[in-house]
């Protein structure tokens, strides 16, 4: 992808043809919108919360402000389809479909992608859990008090540590709320490089495809809670196998994938879209589904990418494609390059603003204050975090 932020977005490619260099910068820019919508929906979630909590309830206005923004997970679920689409991008664009480097060089650039970030996160966190049990306690407490009374037990301390906080669900939101999917991808990235990618080279994309979210989504349907592990969010590896269907259909030269590229995907997003949202979350009151509602999102953002690449193909005709121009736009694109940054830090600052917040008996002044400085300080803190910890690493990650 030739974008300033293609370090964000993809994994190198070994070559390259010029029909592949399609300039992919949408990719950020769908990235960046999915980060600020993830921000805006906590941030309205935690204004209803803090009404509540002190007994009064939402205006009729801010109910109807807080309707098209419950959907927070979808945007998690975006994210997991572009890592998908993206780390298969080199792949299919190269001659022989492997990793590049081979496999250590794979976790190398991913570990300098995900972790120092990641942990500057969780040290924030674990900081900031700390600091508050030394408030609440109003006096003098030991350190190992306080860590007691911030609930950081060394099974959450550890399970971060290692990204395996995802397998308990007394650990996986343990520091901060967003934390629990990082875990998840970073789990999916050996699944793809260890069996999805074999098994696409040996069988094709559809058992690919096919044996990543039955696998995903089986315990769901096959065992009863909680043996089910619903907690994990196993059907993430459904989507993320769904991303890499679209980068081989984008850009593969076998002739039967050029022939579904070619399929009007303007209006199978159209579609996509009125079946998930329309129909089965409405219509069919199926929205808590996640079982249901996770493969349809899935698919709708597949769609979506397979749209904006058709458009930029034919670039007399993409003008015509409004969502491509949003994705594209300064804003977006610009957001997209600390999308990651703002993901992992945003909750500790939400959460924490509101709780001062709150204590303002005056309703304009909560509700302006609350939200403008939770989206303010959370775009402010992410830019830092991304300065200091995501982009000095991306460079040496590149460089690999």
């Amino acid at each position: 992808m030739s974008t300033p932020h293609e370090s964000l977005t993809t994994e190198p490619a070994a070559s390259t043809s010029p029909e592949q260099k399609i300039r992919l910068r949408f990719l950020d820019g769908l990235r960046g919108l999915a980060a600020l919508y993830v921000l805006i929906s906590h941030t309205v979630g935690q204004v209803q919360e803090g009404l509540l909590s002190t007994g009064r309830q939402p205006a009729v206005w801010f109910r109807l402000l807080r309707l098209p923004l419950e959907w927070g997970p979808d945007a998690v679920g975006v994210f997991i389809v572009l890592s998908g689409f993206c780390l298969m991008l080199p792949v299919v664009r190269s001659e022989d479909g492997r990793l590049r480097g081979g496999l250590l060089e794979f976790f190398r650039r991913r570990s300098l992608r995900i972790l120092p970030a990641y942990y500057a996160a969780c040290v924030l966190g674990v900081a900031w859990l700390v600091l508050d049990a030394y408030v609440d306690a109003h006096g003098p407490i030991s350190f190992s008090d306080a860590l007691g009374r911030s609930g950081l037990t060394p099974g959450v301390l550890l399970s971060h540590l290692f990204l395996v906080h995802d397998l308990r669900p007394e650990w996986i939101y343990g520091i901060e709320s967003p934390l629990w999917s990082i875990a998840i991808e970073w789990h999916i990235y050996f699944i793809f490089a260890l069996i999805l990618l074999p098994l696409w080279r040996r069988w094709g994309l559809g058992p690919c495809v096919v044996l990543a979210v039955v696998v995903g989504s089986g315990p769901h349907w096959l065992l009863k809670s909680p043996y089910n592990v619903d907690w994990t969010h196993p059907y993430m590896l459904g989507l993320f196998a769904m991303g890499m269907a679209g980068a081989v259909i984008c850009f593969s030269t076998d002739a039967k994938y050029i022939r579904v590229r070619d399929l009007p995907w303007g209006r199978v997003f159209w579609s996509m879209v009125f079946v998930t949202y329309i129909l089965v979350a409405w219509v069919l009151h199926k929205r808590p589904d996640f079982d249901i509602m996770t493969p349809l999102v899935g698919l709708t953002a597949t769609s979506l990418i397979l749209w904006c690449v058709q458009s930029l193909r034919t670039e007399a005709k993409s003008g015509g494609n409004v969502i491509l121009r949003l994705l594209e736009s300064r804003v977006a694109v610009g957001v997209g390059a600390f999308s990651y940054s703002l993901y992992l830090i945003h909750g500790l600052i939400v959460v924490h603003v509101k709780s001062v917040m709150q204590q303002t008996s005056n309703l304009p002044v909560f509700y302006a204050g609350t939200i403008v400085l939770c989206l303010g300080l959370s775009i402010g803190a992410a830019y830092v975090l991304y300065l200091v910890f995501e982009r000095p690493f991306l460079k040496m990650k590149d460089r690999g």
